[in-house]
């Protein structure tokens, strides 16, 4: 562990301090997460995140899962005190014995959501009317790497020109970050790129928009070649549009008969809002696939682990796949469990079940469903139309080293982080980023 983790790690055991956790791709945020939940019984901590494959990638549930937040309503907070929503939450008292709240990935947390998550605390918390209701929050994430999803309906509440409104949808412009006082701690020890130094300092200078140095922009654009195995490569693109033409493309030009696995809900209707795999799944004999849960860790079947569909027994409802080694698994339903309530004595605890083959086409996947995971394979990077600050630096850094990795085409200019974020942290980590 890094002196900046460990000083982390002790801050988190012998304070009551919130803290902020920040620190470039591979630097051990999720590990220093693990490590801390660790220290704490389950019914003491919740850990969530934003997106589903997030809190995957975490084992913890997702912010609108575990916060019963509308899916698809926005904003939350002070604008919605008088919906349905908000006098169910009044009703429903959930979080009496919650003591820290781990929130990875804090980038992709929209403003108006952790007011929500502010709201429902300061109700249902240890210690009502207090913000976050007492609970100390644990967040990490890295503001320079992929920003809050913002729709063209979301901007004009996120422009602060109208009362009940935020200057931005970044979670700093939170109405509840304000209300506490974090201690931010940056890691700073490269796990993942430590072998390819000079890629690492790319890395670097690319997160922070300082493409200043000859030999940094020689190397980027050397990138723009083919590499080993370019066949196999996994293609990691902007948008999903790109990503489910070329997945149904790739599918549609292999052989042989198309078999669909339609997930189902226990109880019925009970999982509302982003699943963890598609509700239908189309496979063949030869898809590529990645595993979207943890099977056998010790075997390396684990959340993100590619490989190719060899055998289906539909009625079985079951598939073999193979990975790059040879090496074959059966892969049956799974079953995601997600806590509709905390856990009380003497009630049983409500959950929602989603059952589905754990797999997804994988020719391609989108930059944000790669954020917080290492690629074990060669990628293909289509970045040329990025559309956010950071969503370069986070395709280019989902490999160990620069041998990984093959640029589709050029850039068409040089990668930025978002402004608003940069500004942020400059003000928090002001030694760093001017």
């Amino acid at each position: 562990m890094s002196p900046e983790a460990q000083q982390a790690l002790n801050l988190f055991k012998n304070t009551n301090e919130h803290l902020l956790i920040v620190g470039q791709a591979g630097t051990g945020k999720s590990f220093l997460l693990r490590k801390m939940a660790e220290c704490l019984a389950p019914h003491q901590s919740a850990v969530v995140a934003p997106t589903g494959m997030a809190a995957l990638n975490c084992d913890g549930n997702t912010i609108h899962g575990l916060f019963h937040l509308p899916v698809d309503k926005y904003p939350y907070g002070i604008i919605t005190r008088d919906s349905q929503w908000c006098r169910n939450v009044r009703n429903q008292p959930e979080f009496a014995g919650l003591e820290t709240l781990f929130v990875d990935e804090i980038s992709m947390v929209r403003a108006d959501v952790l007011d929500a998550v502010d709201h429902v605390l300061r109700i249902q918390g240890p210690k009502p009317g207090q913000p976050f209701g007492g609970v100390r929050i644990i967040a990490f994430g890295d503001p320079l790497q992929l920003p809050p999803v913002e729709t063209a309906d979301h901007r004009p509440w996120f422009n602060g020109t109208k009362p009940d409104t935020w200057k931005s949808p970044w979670f700093f412009a939170a109405r509840a970050w304000a209300t506490i006082r974090f201690t931010t701690l940056e890691l700073e020890d490269n796990h993942r790129q430590h072998e390819d130094p000079e890629f690492a300092s790319l890395l670097r200078s690319i997160r922070v928009g300082d493409l200043k140095y000859d030999g940094h922009r020689s190397l980027l654009a050397s990138l723009s070649r083919q590499i080993h195995d370019q066949d196999m490569a996994l293609r990691v693109m902007c948008t999903n549009q790109q990503v489910d033409d070329h997945n149904n493309q790739r599918l549609h030009s292999l052989p042989g008969t198309l078999t669909t696995f339609t997930a189902y809900d226990r109880p019925l209707g009970k999982w509302v809002g982003e699943t963890p795999v598609n509700r239908e799944i189309h496979l063949k004999i030869g898809a590529r696939v990645m595993l979207r849960a943890n099977l056998e860790v010790g075997e390396g079947w684990v959340n993100g682990t590619i490989g190719r569909v060899v055998e289906i027994d539909p009625e079985a409802e079951s598939v073999v796949i193979e990975d790059d080694a040879g090496k074959k698994k059966i892969v049956a339903r799974h079953t995601w469990k997600r806590e509709l309530s905390r856990p009380r004595a003497n009630r049983p605890l409500d959950e929602a079940n989603y059952c589905q083959i754990p797999l997804t086409l994988a020719w391609a996947v989108t930059i944000h469903k790669m954020q917080g995971q290492t690629a074990s394979g060669p990628i293909v990077l289509e970045a040329d139309n990025a559309f956010v600050g950071g969503q370069v630096y986070v395709g280019l850094s989902r490999v160990k080293n620069r041998h990984q990795l093959s640029l589709a085409r050029p850039l068409r200019k040089n990668p930025e982080p978002e402004q608003r974020a940069m500004n942020f942290m400059k003000q928090i980590r002001p030694q760093h980023y001017w």
